[in-house]
């Protein structure tokens, strides 16, 4: 299994003038803009064999009963060691999920992360000095974009629920997509990767506090994508309100 910094395999890289490269399998040469901060991120982009990766996403595609909520331009499922209701957004864009069943690919693909995340290569942990070591994945949250059209605006995922000192783990199903980070307040410049069918995109413990990310719309048809994003959940009391 290849596991590399993100910027090592997919060289789309930070685009100076904010403008995202968007044709498909396209990519275009590492631009670095000094002085610029890179993302705290890791991709590893054979995470699921490709027979593996098209047998899990059909299944999800046709055997999960999928929420719609109006106005959301993507099909979601929340699933939860924790039975507690998930809040996201405020105000008029506050919207609640309730946990759902898990599915068994949903489970064998948190079994993968976590051994990936345990156990690695000695080599990589020492080089991007991770120290993710027996922490349990215990929630995910799927997005279904169906096509082109569908994507996620600028935001973090920094729920006071979900743990910020573990790491976020996006496993990505289907169509490639682009994936987009930016610092806090930064809103000239966007680091751009492309995120394969059976990858997965490590944002390190931490990141989400001072990091966005988002899915822009695609600029050419392409069919859809399954995201499959592993969090920590950490109940709510006086210690950590």
């Amino acid at each position: 299994m290849t596991q590399l910094s993100i910027r090592d395999l997919n060289p789309v890289g930070r685009k100076c003038d904010n403008k995202t490269n968007h044709s498909p399998h396209l990519y275009a040469p590492f631009v670095y803009c000094p002085g610029v901060e890179l993302a705290p991120i890791e991709y590893i982009p054979d995470l699921l064999p490709k027979d593996m990766a098209d047998e899990m996403y059909h299944r999800l595609m046709n055997e999960l009963d999928w929420v719609q909520v109006e106005d959301v331009p993507r099909a979601e499922y929340y699933v939860n060691d924790t039975p507690v209701e998930y809040v996201y957004g405020f105000g008029r864009g506050r919207r609640a999920y309730q946990p759902q069943p898990y599915h068994p690919v949903i489970e064998a693909i948190r079994g993968i992360v976590e051994d990936e995340l345990a156990w690695g290569d000695d080599d990589i942990n020492r080089k991007y000095q991770r120290k993710y070591f027996a922490y349990n994945m215990d929630v995910c949250f799927l997005n279904r974009y169906d096509d082109a059209r569908k994507g996620l605006g600028w935001h973090a995922d920094d729920s006071p629920e979900m743990d910020p000192l573990r790491p976020i783990v996006t496993v990505s199903l289907g169509a490639e997509r682009h994936i987009q980070f930016r610092k806090n307040g930064d809103k000239l410049h966007a680091e751009d990767h492309v995120l394969g069918h059976g990858s997965a995109c490590i944002m390190k413990p931490g990141m989400q506090l001072t990091w966005q990310h988002r899915i822009p719309k695609a600029s050419w048809e392409c069919g859809p994508r399954i995201s499959l994003t592993f969090r920590g959940y950490r109940p709510l009391n006086d210690d950590n309100d």
